[in-house]
């Protein structure tokens, strides 16, 4: 009956590693595409910060 007590904590911690490791892939999972719609955010806002003033100096000849 001594070795139950091993194996069975063995079970138990093998479960809790196999939930934890789903859990951290479904987080990057979710991370992955929130970072590309950040990114292209970041870049957009960029983008027109540099082109707005190119384009009033357009305007202006």
């Amino acid at each position: 009956k001594s070795g139950e007590l091993t194996e069975m904590l063995e079970r138990i911690a093998e479960r809790y590693q196999r939930a934890a490791d789903r859990s951290a892939e479904r987080v990057a999972a979710i991370l992955a595409p929130a970072a590309i719609v950040i990114l292209a955010f970041v870049v957009g806002v960029i983008v027109i910060a540099c082109a707005l003033p190119l384009m009033e100096l357009g305007d202006l000849v």
